[in-house]
């Protein structure tokens, strides 16, 4: 179910994008959270999932460039520091702001008065971009299948012949019961072996240090001589390639 997060100070602005959304996705499940302001959404946009316990932003983020104290576009590059992969379509009533509101995961603008054809195309692409990120695999352990989302992992640990999935949420610790080598397979490009026990989600990880993969909260796992500049090329790779 996608998720989005409607930011504006201007409560009719919010039901007409509401309604927008209502009319895109009609027949399909979505939700929709309003915000009043930016220090709203900044205090309560995370929200932690019943059926995962996972915390987490919109998927799809609806935002007014012009508010009080906190506007669109210091909202946008909170979110860039913070590495979350929130697709942002701004919304304004001058062109003349544009500049500031580029970068990644930025799909455009909806000016004001809105057009909900303009809205439909925006969200077309932006869907579709959605779509390609949203991967999961069915853990393999003990008792039902599980869909995990590929983005909701930090790295995978070897444990004997089994791994521990160490997810960006914290919490509970999950188990797979096939190895490290199977998952590298499965988790495809944007994972990469950090050392012969440890497989990387390069979106999480914020930079390199000495010898270690270090994510936005400090955490870090070792890197492995004999991998360092393997790993130092696919992370340079994945940098590029999701650069926008």
């Amino acid at each position: 179910m996608i998720r989005i997060g409607i930011c504006d100070d201007d409560p009719g602005i919010r039901k007409v994008l509401h309604s927008f959304c209502d009319r895109y996705f009609e027949g399909r499940r979505y939700e929709a959270r309003h915000y009043g302001s930016g220090e709203e959404f900044l205090e309560r946009g995370e929200e932690t999932l019943e059926e995962t316990g996972e915390k987490r932003l919109p998927d799809i983020l609806l935002l007014d460039v012009e508010m009080g104290a906190v506007d669109g576009i210091q909202i946008k590059h909170i979110l860039q520091r913070q590495k979350r992969e929130v697709r942002i379509l701004f919304v304004t009533n001058h062109e003349e702001l544009f500049r500031g509101a580029y970068g990644k995961y930025v799909f455009g603008f909806l000016t004001k008065p809105l057009s909900y054809e303009a809205f439909a195309e925006k969200m077309q692409e932006v869907e579709e971009d959605l779509d390609q990120s949203e991967r999961y695999v069915v853990r393999s352990w003990k008792g039902p299948e599980e869909r995990i989302r590929l983005s909701g992992i930090r790295y995978v640990k070897a444990d004997g012949k089994y791994v521990k999935l160490h997810m960006e949420s914290g919490g509970e610790t999950l188990y797979d019961e096939r190895g490290i080598g199977t998952w590298e397979k499965l988790a495809g490009a944007d994972f990469a072996m950090s050392h012969k026990s440890y497989l990387v989600n390069l979106a999480k990880v914020k930079g390199i240090r000495d010898e270690y993969a270090v994510f936005a909260d400090g955490e870090n796992v070792k890197i492995s001589r004999r991998m360092k500049m393997r790993f130092r090329e696919r992370y340079l790779a994945y940098i590029l390639r999701s650069a926008r």
